[in-house]
């Protein structure tokens, strides 16, 4: 697969995530991976009724994302490095956000699992693009 077919199915992953966000979190947020990343690092779940603003301010965030990745996969080579280091410093800023400690509840297991998802696109871009 290259890596322009790859950016833009992950734009479409994107956008049809943040449908689902805005319209269904708690299918989200009590995803059988989210559930398993709780399980296994103790990390609290995500409750979508706790802040309905900050769910959509997040659908709209992922959406543009989305949309970003797909208007790149038709720019040609020149696009790929910002979006690979795009995903790279979501991962990492996500990762790291979850291991501060529990004090300061930050973390939380969607923020995990979006964090390994971002590191494995990233990873999967560098292999088909680099």
């Amino acid at each position: 697969m290259s890596s322009d077919v790859l950016l833009q199915y992950k734009g479409m992953a994107d956008v049809l995530f943040a449908v689902v966000l805005a319209a269904k979190p708690d299918v989200i947020y009590s995803s059988v991976p989210v559930r398993l990343a709780s399980y296994i690092t103790g990390l609290p779940l995500f409750d979508a009724d706790v802040a309905p603003a900050f769910n959509q301010a997040l659908a709209c965030l992922t959406a543009t994302f989305g949309v970003g990745h797909i208007v790149a996969s038709r720019q040609g080579p020149a696009a790929r490095p910002a979006f690979y280091y795009m995903n790279v410093t979501y991962a990492l800023l996500s990762f790291f956000t979850c291991i501060l400690p529990s004090s300061t509840d930050v973390g939380s297991a969607y923020l995990l699992v979006l964090s390994l998802a971002h590191a494995a696109f990233a990873f999967l871009l560098y292999v088909t693009d680099f």
